[in-house]
């Protein structure tokens, strides 16, 4: 039995495919023995023939002639009996990076299931690279271009997915979705949307530790029911600390983290609780206690631990060292200052010598130092 393929081998017949004017696909006819492939209106769409491959597949070179809509026929040589067909629709708009760029080679089927672009489970953008990756519901995770997306989101005339779901930039190599709307991509037009309002927001957000954007849905759609909300999430205390880092080694600056900071040291990252006047505004500011120290940045990436003015007697000294040791670069010395005299001192002198620290220091059990 005759039916169309995509150039992947994906049956298209009775579909309805979109094709910019002037651009060509390729198409397929299976069992084509005795059968004529061509389009009913052959000024709208051209046909060259490629011949067969060894599985009997007849393949076809498909070009958009002119802005209309043509029937793509498998007619019976001998009689013109219609076998097979599937609509294609040619678009007025041709995308400057259309002809550059080719649908994405690899990765999930996108031509068999070109819903696959908006089922997603969660986004992250970086508002200083403008970095946006999509979570699919499988798990997987792709880069897209939010301001292509931002501006095609509007073009008019589409309106359900092409089998060129995605395609992947020649220029950055970026993925992005291609040819959609708000009604074949609502998950991804409201992502697009949510973004362009915290880019105009995105000093306040910097200011505040927040160059990572993770996005979530929200429960159930927004009123008209033709697109689902999604908002921002708080970042979690890994995402602010990692961000804040980042902040600093893009800037040439060494990683230097305040444990129970207010501000002490400049340009610190201060690990902190803020549960003693929680008003009161700390620069750079994980608010988290010091025993999730270890949770909070990548092994070896920090270039000194200090803390000042701790109060005594407070923190858990075998986990906040085993954490510091993980994330401290070799050699990186850490420092740490009581407000007072407490037990601290032995506890944090044990810990030193479990995990071999060097070059330790005791100045009157309200200063320690070591190195890792």
């Amino acid at each position: 039995m005759a039916r169309f393929l995509s150039s992947t081998g994906s049956c298209i017949s009775g579909t309805l495919q979109r094709l910019p004017l002037g651009d060509s696909m390729t198409i397929g006819v299976s069992d084509a023995n005795g059968l004529s492939v061509v389009p009913d209106d052959p000024s709208i769409a051209g046909l060259i023939d490629l011949g067969a491959d060894s599985t009997n597949n007849r393949w076809f070179k498909l070009t958009a002639r002119r802005v209309a809509g043509v029937r793509i026929e498998a007619r019976r040589a001998d009689d013109l009996t219609v076998q097979d067909f599937f609509e294609l629709s040619v678009l007025r708009e041709t995308p400057q990076h259309a002809r550059a760029e080719g649908a994405l080679d690899r990765g999930p089927d996108y031509p068999s299931d070109p819903s696959y672009i908006d089922r997603l489970r969660s986004a992250r953008y970086d508002l200083r690279t403008s970095k946006l990756t999509v979570e699919h519901c499988d798990g997987s995770w792709i880069e897209l271009d939010p301001a292509r997306i931002q501006r095609d989101m509007n073009r008019p005339g589409v309106g359900s997915m092409t089998l060129e779901a995605h395609a992947r930039s020649a220029v950055d190599g970026k993925i992005y979705p291609r040819w959609f709307d708000r009604i074949s991509a609502p998950n991804i037009a409201a992502i697009a949307s949510e973004i362009a309002r915290a880019v105009r927001e995105s000093e306040s957000l910097l200011r505040s530790g927040q160059e990572i954007l993770r996005l979530v849905p929200v429960t159930g759609p927004v009123p008209g029911g033709r697109e689902i909300a999604w908002t921002k999430a708080a970042p979690t205390a890994r995402e602010t600390a990692e961000s804040l880092a980042a902040r600093l080694r893009s800037a040439g600056q060494r990683v230097v983290v305040n444990i129970g900071g207010t501000g002490e040291v400049p340009n610190a990252i201060n690990v902190n609780p803020h549960l003693v006047a929680p008003d009161a505004w700390i620069p750079s500011l994980v608010r988290v206690h010091a025993e999730r120290l270890g949770e909070l940045f990548p092994p070896d990436s920090i270039d000194t631990i200090v803390s000042y003015r701790l109060p005594p007697n407070t923190l858990n000294w075998a986990v906040v060292l085993q954490g510091a040791h993980k994330v401290m670069k070799p050699g990186a010395p850490i420092t740490l200052r009581f407000q007072g005299t407490g037990n601290d001192a032995r506890a944090i002198l044990l810990s030193f010598q479990h995990l071999r620290f060097r070059h330790v220091k005791n100045l009157s059990g309200s200063e320690l130092e070591a190195i890792k």
